[in-house]
């Protein structure tokens, strides 16, 4: 019989995964764009303004937070991936309509799926590993 995890921990898990995955965003664009990024600040605030509310859904609905981060394994590594992939191929999608008003390069999106596979898996490894 499964135990049921507790509220609080669902939500701490939603909450550091939500949290990750929203810092990547300006990361990317300093990995992109480097020395001149002072320039696009605002553009990187508008774009975290649209595009939170959709990462928090898809972390939502798409990662499972009731799975223990002490057992993840690599079938809840493809389904990360999956997820993440969805999200990039949306982000691809919606990234010429973004650029009608901001400034964004086609590779943020895919610098940032990178990203948020790297470090939300790699999250998960590492508290495998230590727990």
């Amino acid at each position: 019989m499964r135990i049921p995890t507790p509220k609080y921990k669902e939500s701490l898990k939603l909450s550091l995964d939500a949290l990750m995955w929203i810092s990547l965003t300006p990361l990317a664009f300093w990995l992109r764009i480097e020395d001149g990024i002072q320039e696009y600040w605002t553009d990187v605030f508008w774009i975290l303004a649209i595009m939170t509310p959709i990462k928090l859904g898809f972390v939502y609905f798409f990662i499972d937070q009731k799975r223990s981060w002490r057992y993840f394994s690599i079938r809840d590594l493809l389904s990360l991936c999956s997820s993440i992939g969805i999200f990039t191929v949306f982000y691809l999608i919606a990234t010429p309509f973004i650029k009608l008003r901001f400034f964004f390069p086609f590779s943020i999106s895919i610098i940032e799926g990178m990203l948020a596979l790297l470090s939300l898996g790699g999250f998960r490894f590492c508290l495998r590993i230590l727990y």
